[in-house]
């Protein structure tokens, strides 16, 4: 079934309170607990967003998945945790091209979810619309009814709820080579996705989650090339959430889950998002200084 039509039936499903399973189940849907989390969801302008500081934790755990990222974040919400999911949204089209055939990761995510719901009916897409440049939607308890493009976006036998940061990657930011005549972000460009990484991490902790579920931000079909953008990460996460007596209040783990599989995932030069993000954020800085210098 074309994903524009999947996406017709999300919507019939969520405007009628109910959907039909595979197996010829009917599933319902309660409204209230529904339209809870769109009334709940939220705008951070991304001016000031206040960064916790603690007394001293132990360090988050870093892993790199090659997994869908929504299917991740469930996982480890039967484990215990408290996830939220980073959206990687268009900055002025809620969802993007969702109710066409649209691949991205956000019209995937609008596909499986009632994201559609909180960003883009009435009031909120023209209150959060276009987004702020450094800031966020954050959108609470989005209910789940679709399993992953690996399940053929099934529905699900039994919908599960997950959060959402909503947050625009820069699009063909600029872009300089570095000494390694590698292209990076250029000094402006590099400012301004640091400071969206800061803010996404603030607001998911501010909102009280212990794990946080990224994806390749930008990375592949935006242009925001995938070495520099896992060092934005890394040197983030290095400087404000790990060692310290006195530092910003962490996570339990930061999961970047990046498939293999999708041709949004592939670089120009073909490398690969998930091969890049799982070098960088598991090596040490020592290691990635002998990379660089090898011929």
């Amino acid at each position: 079934m074309p994903l524009g039509l999947k996406m017709a039936e999300t919507v019939r499903a969520l405007e009628s309170l109910q959907y039909t399973t595979s197996s010829g189940t009917i599933v319902k849907l309660n409204k209230e607990k529904l339209f809870a989390g769109v009334r709940r969801s939220r705008l951070y302008p991304g001016t000031k967003i206040r960064r916790q500081v603690m007394d001293k934790q132990v360090d988050p755990v870093i892993r790199v998945v090659n997994t869908d990222c929504l299917d991740e974040a469930l996982r480890l919400k039967r484990l215990g945790f408290k996830p939220v999911v980073l959206n990687m949204a268009h900055r002025e089209i809620p969802g993007g091209d969702y109710r066409a055939d649209g691949g991205t990761q956000e019209a995937g995510l609008f596909r499986r979810t009632n994201l559609y719901q909180c960003l883009d009916t009435e009031p909120k897409r023209t209150e959060y619309y276009p987004l702020p440049i450094q800031g966020a939607v954050y959108c609470p308890n989005m209910i789940v009814l679709r399993k992953s493009s690996r399940d053929n976006d099934a529905f699900m036998d039994r919908p599960d709820w997950m959060s959402f940061v909503t947050m625009a990657p820069l699009q063909n930011p600029p872009l300089v080579p570095n000494e390694f005549n590698e292209m990076i972000h250029a000094e402006k460009a590099a400012t301004i996705t640091k400071k969206k990484i800061q803010n996404m991490f603030r607001i998911a902790l501010e909102n009280g989650h212990d794990v946080i579920v990224l994806s390749a931000f930008g990375c592949g079909r935006l242009r925001n090339p995938p070495e520099s953008t896992a060092k934005l990460f890394k040197e983030v996460i290095q400087s404000d959430y790990m060692g310290g007596t006195k530092r910003g209040r962490t996570f339990a783990e930061i999961v970047f889950a990046i498939t293999t599989d999708s041709s949004l995932e592939t670089n120009v030069d073909g490398s690969k998002n998930y091969d890049t993000f799982k070098r960088i954020m598991e090596n040490s800085e020592e290691e990635e200084e002998e990379d660089e210098g090898e011929p």
